[in-house]
């Protein structure tokens, strides 16, 4: 994790409206942009007869969310980064629909996550449950989806509806960055660095790329001193390589993570 990500203030960390636009989506692939950081508001143990599960309720600080986490994530929360008030940048998540209690309610599958800042120890806004009451501020158990999420029982059809989001780049303010200006232009360098390390890639890192490509994106973009040096495509192979230098100096754990930048760069 960066130094300059770690020093963000807790309260500017999170995405505005993430919670409202996860919901309005399929899943991360509808759009890889997305790329939302939130708060982990509830964390629960499952023991079921494969092993265990954890049901987790997903905060922006206006809204919460039930979901799951996947078993990729188990080390994860064993570590403690993803955890009770933890804030965590989502990378891959999926939506399906859980009847509860004859209710049909979304819910947020967990599948790829990393710690975006430090856990400040309490819960960020006071969220309310995006699809329960106004008034209900606490996943008590009285609505805690754990049990039927757990089961996989009586999955319903995906949310058939999504729309474009933005990271969020309060943490920039100050600096060039600009969270509408720089959308489209941070859009194309995601979809410029998916064909970048697709290139002679082997079969069986397909399907990490494209979470690669943003963790890639979201580093030049912080540390880009200009707009135009951020989108100047003559430099961008330098850069990436020498942000591979520094992951592999130990400087920065984004990268290493989740597998190495292509070396065909």
């Amino acid at each position: 994790m960066s130094k300059a990500l770690m020093n963000v203030p807790v309260v500017d960390s999170l995405t505005p409206a993430a919670i409202q636009t996860m919901c309005r989506m399929k899943s991360s692939d509808d759009d890889l942009f997305f790329v939302p950081t939130v708060q982990v508001y509830r964390i629960k143990r499952n023991i079921c007869d494969g092993g265990e599960n954890w049901s987790i309720a997903l905060s922006d600080g206006q809204y919460f969310v039930y979901g799951l986490c996947d078993d990729a994530l188990i080390n994860l929360i064993h570590n403690h980064d993803i955890a009770q008030n933890a804030i965590v940048r989502v990378y891959k998540f999926q939506v399906t629909i859980r009847n509860y209690r004859g209710r049909d309610m979304k819910v947020v599958r967990l599948i790829d996550a990393d710690k975006a800042a430090p856990n400040p120890g309490y819960p960020i806004g006071t969220p309310i449950n995006i699809q329960g009451d106004r008034n209900e501020t606490d996943p008590s158990p009285a609505v805690d989806l754990s049990v039927a999420v757990a089961a996989g029982e009586n999955d319903g059809p995906n949310a058939v509806a999504s729309r474009e989001a933005f990271f969020s780049t309060s943490k920039m303010k100050g600096r060039w960055q600009h969270d509408y200006r720089d959308f489209h232009h941070r859009r194309d360098m995601v979809k410029t660095l998916i064909k970048m390390l697709s290139t002679d890639a082997p079969q069986e890192t397909l399907d990490t790329i494209p979470t690669r490509a943003k963790q890639i994106e979201l580093v030049l973009y912080q540390q880009a001193p200009t707009f135009d040096d951020y989108i100047d495509m003559t430099t961008l192979k330098d850069r990436i390589k020498r942000l591979q230098e520094c992951n592999e100096a130990g400087e920065t754990g984004i990268i290493r993570k989740r597998g190495e930048v292509h070396r065909g760069l």
